[in-house]
């Protein structure tokens, strides 16, 4: 009897919901957690179809109704992560994860499935809204009329946009991993050593550099740069924004 006891206070403290299922899909345990999440109580609960009762239609009888029956007839030998909308008492809807085992009878034959689902909903829309902040960052970068160009703490090409690339006459995938000092004369290097150890001290600052074009040919350009940390301070690259100016030195010298 303790042992019960045992069992049945772990399901109801538990924050995930466990809920097994025999034959058609009919519920013969709910614990806590679940009910709540529903907003049933459990004698509406118990006995009830979870493919007909508390998924969306037609989706759920489609697409996991076919799985279940594939698990109760043994054609599945595993029953994989899988996830699926469930339909709450108020209209609501929550995206749920499952993690799922096999209930068998004392002669081996499954009997039934017991699901333990966690409500992934709010993480899921948070995943979409970085995915969708990101794309729209990634448009911004991509559609800037300056270049920007991004290394690691040692110097070497992390990322760069289009239009840094064809600054130099290159492709992206052709500047990744280069160090910046292959786009520079020995002079330029020489300051950029210089212009580097500042950006480890934290020093944002802008200055000029003669960059060394694809196809040999110089560009004079402006750069405004800023070092990059990590959270526990550790310098671990520099961001540039890189104007092409060289119209304008040579106006300058005309």
């Amino acid at each position: 009897r303790w042992e019960r006891d045992i069992s049945q206070r772990y399901l109801d403290t538990t924050q995930t919901m466990i809920i097994a299922l025999e034959e058609e899909g009919r519920i013969t345990m709910i614990n806590r957690s679940g009910r709540e999440l529903l907003g049933y109580a459990e004698k509406e609960i118990l006995g009830c179809n979870w493919f007909e009762t508390f998924l969306p239609h037609p989706e759920g009888m489609d697409s996991v109704y076919p799985v279940f029956q594939r698990i109760m007839t043994g054609d599945l030998e595993s029953v994989e992560y899988f996830e699926n909308w469930v339909v709450c008492k108020d209209g609501t809807q929550r995206l749920m994860g499952w993690h799922n085992a096999f209930l068998e009878d004392d002669d081996g034959r499954i009997v039934g499935l017991l699901g333990s689902g966690e409500d992934i909903t709010d993480r899921k829309q948070a995943e979409e809204a970085l995915r969708e902040s990101y794309e729209s960052y990634q448009l911004l970068i991509e559609n800037l009329n300056e270049g920007i160009w991004q290394i690691d703490q040692d110097g070497y090409t992390v990322f760069v946009n289009d239009r840094m690339a064809d600054m130099l006459g290159y492709t992206v995938q052709e500047m990744q991993g280069k160090h910046l000092f292959d786009f520079m004369d020995e002079q330029e290097v020489q300051l950029t050593k210089n212009y580097l150890q500042r950006r480890q001290e934290g020093i944002k600052e802008q200055h000029e550099h003669v960059l060394i074009c694809k196809d040999g040919s110089y560009i004079f350009t402006s750069l405004e740069t800023s070092p990059i940390f990590d959270k526990d301070g550790k310098y671990i690259g520099a961001l540039a924004g890189v104007q092409d100016v060289t119209d304008r030195k040579r106006a300058e010298q005309a």
